[in-house]
């Protein structure tokens, strides 16, 4: 089990979020957002995904966030919540605050931020699968430096969060991925988590310009 203080480990210490966290996480996030790759190579303005798909969660759910640090350095991240339906509405109001900021000329937006958000609109619009939150209602969001890739850290923000969620008697975490991240798909199954839906996604295939696969991943824990 993890213990609240930070457990020490081969590669480095899994420890809860904190807020001086916020800037290390975020850029982590931006620098690996397109499939392990940084985020400009679909959207123009990094502080665009930053605003929409990372501050929710350090702002509004710092305490079932997590990160790895190794050498006073954060390698890595979990952003997670353990009631996915209470978060949505959260979600929501920062999407329309950055639509504010988009129309308001702070942010920089050329073709691929154009594509991007025109992607997200046809998402947002379909009728994909998506999780039962009454077996799955938790969910979280997992990234590490390129750095630090290979070396169990993943695996072990997973069983921190995890242990976190049955402690909270989470019945069910899920996730979103492809399987263009064969190494994190891996990881997932190795800790037990199935294909719950997979379908043709609107937004990673209209950034992608060719046809992408997202899949919903499930690990019931009671």
């Amino acid at each position: 089990m993890h213990q609240a203080g930070g457990r020490p480990a081969p590669h480095g210490t899994i420890r809860g979020f904190e807020p001086r966290d916020a800037a290390a996480v975020h850029r982590i996030g931006a620098d690996t957002a397109h499939f392990g790759d940084p985020v400009e190579a679909i959207i123009d303005d990094r502080q665009v995904f930053i605003d929409v798909f990372m501050r929710p969660y350090t702002t509004h759910c710092p305490a079932t966030c997590w990160v790895a640090e190794v050498e006073g350095q954060v390698a890595g991240y979990l952003t997670g919540c353990l009631d996915t339906a209470a978060f949505d509405p959260l979600f929501r109001r920062g999407l329309l605050r950055a639509a504010g900021r988009l129309l308001a000329g702070r942010y920089r937006v050329g073709r691929r931020t154009l594509r991007a958000g025109f992607g997200y609109l046809r998402e947002l619009a379909s009728r994909h699968p998506r999780a039962d939150l009454a077996a799955y209602p938790a969910h979280l969001h997992i990234n590490l430096s390129a750095l630090f890739r290979g070396q169990g850290i993943g695996r072990r923000l997973m069983l921190a969060y995890l242990d976190q969620c049955r402690a909270a008697g989470v019945p069910g975490v899920h996730l979103s991925t492809s399987e263009r991240n064969a190494a994190a798909v891996r990881l997932y199954r190795s800790l037990g988590f199935d294909v719950l839906h997979r379908y043709p996604a609107p937004y990673l295939s209209t950034v992608n310009r060719q046809a992408v696969e997202a899949l919903i991943m499930g690990l019931r824990l009671a």
